[in-house]
């Protein structure tokens, strides 16, 4: 794509859709000095500096610079690229609860996989993720409308930015839009890298050496059996998974039919008690 325009990196993305992994993958392919960072938030509120730490104040300064150099951007001359993964929303709010409720706890500090049998595991967390589901589910609901629609309209004024809304394009397994002088790649999570590597080709970034797989939380910490486990005898209430599979995200890239059957695998691993590859 030789227009001329300088293309510019931002990944914007919920918890737990692979942004670790874009924030590291990113910066070593594209052009140097066009990516400039990841958030899952961007919309930044201002924090008094006498009860905040001071490493998260030195973090706000450094994320506030961030999007005052995207504001200096010259619409004329580039193009922000906003990089953004959907996952599937149980799959995604589980983890996000592994992330937040699980691996910081008390109970599991100083222990190994091996020290919990499935029961206990279950049992112990069991209260935590009922706490928490509807406010995980709340992130999910509002991330499309609030963060990308009115976020990047409201924080980048410059760059012209109106909306996804009908400018969403299929591109094989990812989507595109353009709206004003930002580019949007919404990505699947599952094939994250190798479709990262076909969208920047798209662009023009070439086809760089990108690794084929993404490091799973649960397994990468040492306790994917008991993550398993979980998922498998810890369901959600059926008005949450109906709430779930409303999410606007999933449909930038799924049909309703996909969507469907993603609910429905998630039901029949409930009923059986794991997914039935892992049964045979």
């Amino acid at each position: 794509m030789s227009d001329g325009l300088k293309r510019y990196f931002l990944v914007i993305s919920q918890a737990k859709t692979g942004t670790t992994t874009l924030g590291q993958v990113l910066p070593a392919v594209c052009p140097a000095g066009t990516y400039i960072a990841k958030f899952h938030d961007h919309r930044l509120r201002l924090v008094d500096p006498a009860t905040t730490t001071p490493k998260k104040f030195a973090a706000l300064q450094h994320d506030l610079g961030v999007l005052d150099g995207i504001r200096a951007l010259n619409p004329e001359t580039s193009r922000l690229v906003v990089v953004t993964a959907v996952r599937d929303p149980v799959a995604r709010i589980y983890s996000h609860f592994f992330e937040k409720g699980v691996y910081p706890s008390q109970a599991l500090r100083g222990t190994t996989e091996a020290d919990w049998s499935d029961e206990r595991f279950v049992e112990t967390f069991r209260g935590d993720f009922r706490a928490m589901l509807k406010p995980l589910l709340r992130v999910e609901l509002k991330f499309l409308t609030e963060i990308l629609n009115d976020g990047l309209a409201l924080e980048f004024p410059n760059l012209g930015f109106r909306g996804i809304a009908d400018r969403m394009e299929r591109v094989g397994p990812y989507a595109r839009y353009q709206s004003g002088a930002i580019v949007g790649l919404v990505l699947p999570h599952d094939g994250l890298l190798a479709t990262l590597r076909q969208a920047l080709a798209d662009l023009g970034v070439g086809a760089p050496e990108i690794p084929e797989t993404v490091a799973y939380a649960g397994e990468s910490r040492g306790f994917g059996r008991l993550y398993q486990a979980f998922m498998d005898q810890v369901p959600f209430p059926d008005k949450v998974l109906e709430l779930a599979y409303r999410s606007p995200m999933p449909r930038l890239l799924y049909s309703p039919k996909e969507i469907v059957a993603m609910r429905q695998r998630w039901i029949d691993r409930w009923r059986t008690g794991g997914w039935q590859e892992r049964l045979a």
